[in-house]
């Protein structure tokens, strides 16, 4: 994991622990007790890096994202996402 950033990973994290698959990127902020603006800036460079999928469904008023399978893996490793892709 030593190519994810702290703050990237905190991000991770949040989006992982968080009560649904997609997330707004105003509630990530929220959850992570930061500034939209910041928060918004991270995940442009965890897009950039493909570790989120960002998406704008026409159910939400703006983007949404989710983790990548990219960035599952960097948070619980290759091991662990494959048991769980397989229900093991």
């Amino acid at each position: 994991m030593s190519d994810v950033s702290q703050s990237w990973h905190t991000v991770l994290e949040a989006m992982e622990s968080g009560p649904s698959v997609w997330t707004t990127p105003a509630e990530l902020a929220t959850r992570l007790g930061g500034d939209l603006d910041e928060t918004t800036d991270l995940l442009a460079a965890l897009d950039a890096a493909g570790l989120i999928l960002v998406r704008e469904p026409d159910r939400f008023d703006g983007p949404v994202v989710a983790l990548a399978p990219r960035g599952a893996e960097r948070l619980i490793g290759p091991r662990e996402r494959r048991a769980v892709a397989v229900g093991v």
